[in-house]
């Protein structure tokens, strides 16, 4: 177990991979889901994005992990259908909102600061979805005015996109913030 410093949070975000029948090996899920556990066991993170969660996937993952709470919203209906959670530490946060665009409101318990996390799987084809989509996941972090925000996912994007800037615009790059 990690110690945490007041007010530090650890956020991980996890691209599944959608499970297929066809994906042998090291790409099958059943290779693959231990490892993540695993790793996620290791690193401690509070917060932790998913994207391409199956149904089944995301109840294995709800199973397993304990001490975390989570929201989803599938993309439709079908057996198939997959989304991207946000699993959060109950023993730290407090859910105060959640909403379709994969987006949680949380209030840390110790410190009682509220924050808003953002979890999105952007287009792997068309850079235009992308960069719409990122402009739908904008304007709904800025309805929430001046509550502190963070975004999370699998852009499908390199550095060197108008997507990447969108979302860097007024969004550190957590890659640039860390000590690793």
């Amino acid at each position: 177990d990690k110690p945490l410093e007041r007010g530090e949070m650890r956020i991980m975000s996890c691209n599944l991979r959608c499970a297929n029948v066809m994906d042998t090996g090291k790409k099958s899920w059943f290779y693959r889901a231990d490892l993540i556990v695993k790793n996620i066991e290791t690193e401690a993170p509070t917060i932790i994005g998913f994207q391409e969660a199956t149904k089944w996937q995301y109840n294995y993952m709800c199973r397993t992990l304990q001490g975390y709470d989570s929201v989803i919203t599938f993309r439709d209906e079908s057996t198939f259908s997959e989304g991207c959670p946000v699993f959060y530490r109950t023993d730290l946060y407090d859910l105060i909102d959640k909403g379709i665009c994969s987006y949680v409101i949380l209030k840390e318990k110790q410190t009682g600061l509220e924050f808003v996390v953002f979890n999105t799987h952007l287009d792997h084809v068309s850079e235009e979805a992308r960069i719409k989509g990122i402009g739908v996941v904008l304007d709904k972090i800025a309805q929430f005015g001046s509550l502190p925000a963070m975004i999370m996912g699998d852009f499908n994007v390199e550095e060197d996109t108008e997507t990447y800037r969108s979302a860097t615009e007024n969004f550190l790059d957590v890659k640039y913030q860390t000590q690793d």
